[in-house]
């Protein structure tokens, strides 16, 4: 299977809501080490995941910036919101619709 993006080829861009209604386009972050993790508030290996992703966003501080993409169209901003807090995930984008999920071929958390 040919993968989404190519590799050279530039990240497609999105404009994505935060839990606080603010929105956030990649292009914003140009120059900074961005990591999109493809997040669920449900899923026990995005809780793992996020564990780690803290450690390394202390490492890196001001070169890196981690952006969770809710795209499970089965969980609600409240769930999402009290899973962010708990686990310490700064930034949590809502992808509803899942427009960005399938922009880069995420299938799954």
């Amino acid at each position: 299977m040919d993968p989404m993006i190519k590799t050279g080829a530039p990240a497609p861009d999105f404009t994505l809501n935060d839990l606080h209604g603010e929105p956030h386009t990649l292009t914003e972050f140009r120059g900074k080490i961005v990591v999109l993790v493809f997040w669920s508030a449900e899923c026990p290996w995005s809780a793992r995941a996020d564990r780690a992703l803290n450690r390394i966003d202390k490492e890196w501080e001001e070169k890196i910036v981690i952006l969770a993409v809710a795209s499970n169209a089965n969980e609600h901003r409240e769930e999402i919101q009290a899973a962010a807090r708990e686990r310490g995930v700064a930034t949590v984008l809502l992808d509803t619709g899942s427009q960005t999920a399938k922009a880069y071929g995420a299938t799954i958390t």
